[in-house]
């Protein structure tokens, strides 16, 4: 009777630790020897962190772990010690704690808008009807991607530094992509940045506060290009990535110095524009590649329009150093004729001023005259790294008129690409003596499509990749362009010191058939 009481009891307890094992309660259990496996976060917190509680009523197991919360159903998630020892908050996001809701996270849907990040104007807008619902970003979305240049949350957020007419045209294209947001926006002009917050649902604040906060992953420089550089250089020094529209700087030195402290701090910049990533040029490349017209030998480019003054309001900006036609367009041609032909070893060029004086023709100044401090008709002559030439002339001297071509000549035939200021536009080739034909794909690209550069900044950096529309791409542009006017002055041959690699084409381009005559 002893010995069947016996068996009885030794029943039961294997039956009780079967069910506590497969519960994954009982230490030493299957649940245990399977979370034993993965690797472990240190019992200690990490320096200036402290111990997270150990939460009540749960099995003594799951305590040493360090889980909070309910458990999640499936295989247990792997701790990421690691990332517990670079800052609390981001211990919490690898935890990915569902009922703690994360500060400035808060996205509003304005009526016919864009989801975007909330914070105050977000709560406002909440509160004075403006906005429709209010909800929560998924945390599930907003994941942190480290590839060797710091660190941008998925979807990114973007503050806009400069609410000029550009930046509607940037937070309009934004809804287009999902892997950033626009979020803040801030200028020296407290209206203008409110102006633009109410018209898109953003956050209006100080370029200082902005740059400073620490939710924004990347900074939108859509200032004047005189400021291009400080704007840049107060970012990159806060820890974000910058995406500046052209020039990266007014001068070459400023430029390389914003790539050295960006390289030094492990951060990208990306510059516009980033035209070459439209339709007619990713098709051009394709043509080229698969050598539809021969040998490259020579690119011809001409930007000759009437000058601002004839229909600015205030116009001084386009006349004065660091700008002028070939700071201010040539950017367009060269990054296209370097992405598309190869970079520039040696440049030559001519310039002159029609008058030191312009006046503006329109709007309520009409009649102001202004003085002009940079050459407004500009020659280039460039030479390749691979025995290519090119011609380049911008000017803002031509009387109604407005021409901008780009040619690309080979030893079979040439390529007519649209102008480079856009991202559309037909793409024509001519074969031999033949007819021109519309080269297919051309004319698809997108109208407008400002804001692919910035795209690929973020895309490239969650990608561990070099980005197309770079920072060091644009430092050579303005080399070349300062080179250009610099030769103008010394009337000598100019060495181009700076060195870039062609952008990548795009993994998916529109349009490879070659048509033959």
């Amino acid at each position: 009777m002893a010995a069947a009481r016996r068996q009885l009891a030794r029943s039961v307890a294997a039956r009780r630790r079967v069910a506590a094992e497969a519960r994954g309660g009982r230490a030493g259990g299957r649940g245990s020897r399977a979370r034993a496996r993965l690797p472990q976060p240190r019992r200690r917190g990490a320096r200036g962190l402290p111990r997270p509680a150990p939460a009540r009523g749960l099995p003594r197991a799951r305590r040493r772990l360090g889980v909070v919360g309910r458990r999640r159903s499936g295989r247990p998630a792997r701790p990421r010690a690691a990332r517990a020892r670079e800052g609390l908050p981001h211990a919490r996001r690898a935890l990915v704690l569902p009922r703690r809701r994360r500060r400035g996270r808060l996205r509003v849907r304005r009526a016919g808008g864009r989801a975007g990040r909330g914070g105050v104007a977000a709560r406002r807008a909440g509160r004075d009807g403006r906005a429709g619902t209010r909800r929560r970003a998924p945390l599930a979305r907003r994941t942190r991607a480290d590839a060797g240049g710091g660190r941008v949350n998925r979807p990114a957020s973007v503050g806009i530094v400069g609410c000029g007419v550009i930046s509607d045209h940037y937070v309009e294209n934004s809804a287009a992509f999902d892997s950033f947001e626009m979020t803040a926006c801030a200028d020296i002009d407290a209206a203008a940045a409110r102006k633009l917050a109410a018209k898109h649902g953003l956050e209006a604040t100080t370029v200082d506060e902005l740059v400073a906060d620490p939710a924004i992953d990347v900074v939108l420089n859509l200032t004047p290009p005189a400021v291009h550089a400080p704007v840049t250089r107060q970012a990159l020094a806060a820890g974000k990535h910058v995406y500046s529209e052209k020039p990266l700087a007014t001068t070459t030195a400023d430029a390389a110095d914003l790539l050295a402290g960006a390289d030094r701090l492990g951060l990208r910049i990306g510059c516009a524009p980033d035209t070459f990533l439209g339709g007619p040029y990713q098709s051009a490349l394709a043509l080229l590649e698969e050598g539809a017209i021969g040998v490259p030998l020579s690119v011809s480019a001409a930007m000759l329009v009437t000058g601002a003054d004839a229909w600015h309001p205030s116009p001084e900006l386009f006349f004065a150093d660091g700008a002028g036609p070939m700071l201010d367009m040539g950017p367009y041609y060269l990054t296209a004729i370097v992405a598309l032909v190869g970079p520039v070893r040696r440049a030559a060029g001519f310039a002159s001023t029609r008058a030191a004086e312009r006046a503006i023709a329109t709007g309520p100044r009409a009649g102001t005259r202004f003085a002009v401090t940079t050459p407004t008709h500009v020659f280039a002559a460039l030479e390749l790294e691979g025995g290519v030439t090119a011609s380049l002339v911008t000017s803002f001297d031509a009387v109604d008129r407005y021409v901008c071509d780009l040619e690309i000549h080979g030893t079979e035939g040439t390529l007519a690409l649209p102008d480079p200021n856009a991202f559309e536009g037909p793409l024509r080739i001519r074969l031999g003596r033949g007819d021109w034909q519309d080269a297919p794909f051309g004319s698809r690209g997108q109208a407008d499509a400002r804001g692919l550069g910035l795209h690929d900044l973020v895309e490239a950096i969650a990608e561990d990749r070099p980005h197309r529309a770079s920072g060091r791409l644009a430092l050579h542009v303005v080399d070349v362009a300062r080179s250009v006017l610099r030769a103008a002055d010394e009337r000598r041959v100019i060495e181009i010191e700076s060195r870039v690699e062609q952008p990548q084409p795009l993994p998916v381009r529109p349009g490879t058939t070659v048509p033959r005559a």
